[in-house]
Formats: C-alpha cells, sequence, structure tokens
C-alpha cells in the first residue's frame, strides 16, 4: 500500500490534515481581527469609567474622613455625610456594573482562544504522522509557520485570561485599599494591554496572506 500522506507531500500538496489545522487557525485569526475591535472600543470606554470611578473613591474617602481632619461639617449637619456617602457609593456601585460589563469580551474571547488552542491540538495528536514538527515549523515568505500561529492563540488566550481576571479582582475588591488604592486604579487598569495590543497587531501584519489563501 502506497503512502498517502507521501504521495500528497510529493506533489507539493498540503495533506488533509495540515489543510484542516489551516483552516482553523485561520478562523480564529478572522474571530481574533474582528473582536479586537469591540475590545478597542470597550477599552477606550473602560478607561474613561475607571477615571470616573477612582474620582468617585477619592470623593468618598473625602467625606469619609471629613470629621477626622478637624472640619464641623459632620457636627453642624449630621444627616449630610451619610446622605453623601450613600449618594456616592451608589455612583459608585453603578460605575463597577458598567465596567464588568466593559470587560466581558475580554472573558468572551479567551474563552474563544481557549478552544480555538484545544480543537488544535486535538487535531495535532489525532494526525502527528501528518502534523509532524517539520510541517508545523515550515514557512513561507509570506506565511508565517503555523507552530508561530498558534503560539499567537496561545498567548492572546492567556494575556485576555489575565486582564479579565486581574480587572475583575480589583473590581470585586475596591473598597480593600491594600489590594487597590484610587491613585493606582488607573494605572494598574491599563498596564497589561499593551502586550496584548501588539501580538495582535504582529498577527494581523503577519497573516494577511495567510486570511487570502482558500483551503479546500
Amino acid at each position: 500500500m502506497r503512502n498517502h500522506t507521501t504521495e500528497e507531500n510529493m506533489d507539493g500538496k498540503d495533506t488533509k490534515p495540515v489543510i484542516a489545522l489551516k483552516r482553523h487557525i485561520q478562523k480564529y485569526v478572522q474571530t481574533l481581527l474582528s473582536d479586537i475591535k469591540e475590545m478597542k472600543s470597550r477599552e477606550t470606554d473602560s478607561k474613561k469609567e475607571v477615571a470616573s470611578l477612582a474620582n468617585l473613591l477619592e470623593q468618598r474617602e473625602c467625606v469619609a474622613n471629613v470629621d477626622v481632619v478637624g472640619l464641623t461639617l459632620a457636627t453642624l449637619f449630621p444627616d449630610v455625610q451619610p446622605r453623601l456617602l450613600v449618594n456616592i457609593s451608589a455612583e459608585v456601585d453603578a460605575k463597577l456594573d458598567k465596567l464588568k460589563d466593559l470587560i466581558e469580551p475580554l472573558r468572551r474571547h479567551s474563552a474563544v482562544a481557549y478552544k480555538a488552542r484545544c480543537d488544535a491540538l486535538t487535531l495535532i495528536r489525532k494526525y502527528s504522522d501528518d502534523l509532524n514538527m517539520h510541517t508545523l515549523t515550515a514557512g513561507q515568505p509570506t506565511i508565517p509557520p503555523l507552530t508561530v500561529m498558534l503560539d499567537w492563540i496561545d498567548v492572546v488566550e492567556k494575556k485576555t485570561r489575565e486582564i479579565y481576571y486581574t480587572r475583575l479582582y480589583y473590581l470585586e475588591n475596591i473598597v480593600d485599599q491594600e489590594i487597590v488604592k484610587s491613585d493606582c486604579l488607573v494605572t494598574l487598569w491599563s498596564e497589561d494591554i499593551p502586550a496584548l495590543l501588539n501580538i495582535v497587531q504582529d498577527c494581523e501584519e503577519q497573516s494577511r496572506y495567510f486570511l487570502e489563501e482558500k483551503f479546500q
């Protein structure tokens, strides 16, 4: 019996498992480039909201400590301080809910990337003869090797997951100044975003010709 895989390779054609993996990666990259548009839009909105949240937290701290600094407001108007704290806390809660909604695309895409990675690994294990190290590391002048593109999936999955859960942790522990202080919140919020955007930019630039391929 002739080896079908070898025969197709000698003809310079990809085997069916290779085509299946390329199609799978192509579909994921298309999804990533579509999802990143929403993530960028949400990121712009979240920066504004988190700056507003930090301001509210500072206001709440000032109002809560008004009697500590020797002011007489709490003495002269005993009901003002509690009402201000209630109003500010309500605004803080609204900001927290909005920010949790704004970071949701990160969680969703992390799940998409995780599934894409698992499905790719399943293909590689199932068709290990075709999807061997030589095949996976072979590149073209205008198309990166499959290993590079698989690494994109891995890095994006980890980055989106880490950013989402780090931000969620900050939001759920916003009253604990030992975890996050209001004057550090804005900086902490955005510290990992540049790395994510850089990997997506690399993916977009290097996969341009790969996305034009038609895998039958």
